[in-house]
């Protein structure tokens, strides 16, 4: 409904379901967020309730002023780039492999 020319239609919809894809992210560190007057803002606020309680910590990023706009980007940007650096292996670390 925040955006009807997202998805082609219901079923793509159902078939990319965040909420429901969930348990895949239990030990994936995650940084999620949203703009206070952003379309998306109930879903993301019902979105990272649920991620919180299925891993127990708290969930990077948050709700913060603004829309989902260039403006609200240039100011969120940056901590998530920190968050997504901050889970990056240092340049020359070995892998781990299976």
């Amino acid at each position: 409904a925040a955006d009807p020319g997202a998805f082609a239609s219901p079923a793509e919809f159902a078939g990319n379901d965040v909420l429901a894809g969930l348990p895949a992210l239990r030990g994936v560190p995650a940084w999620v967020e949203c703009g206070s007057t952003d379309p998306f803002e109930a879903v993301t606020a019902v979105l990272r309730a649920r991620l919180r309680r299925l891993t127990g910590r708290p969930v990077a990023g948050g709700i913060e002023p603004g829309c989902h706009d260039d403006a609200f980007w240039a100011r969120s940007a940056p901590s998530g780039l920190e968050f997504l650096g901050s889970h990056l292996a240092p340049a020359g670390a070995a892998q781990a492999t299976d």
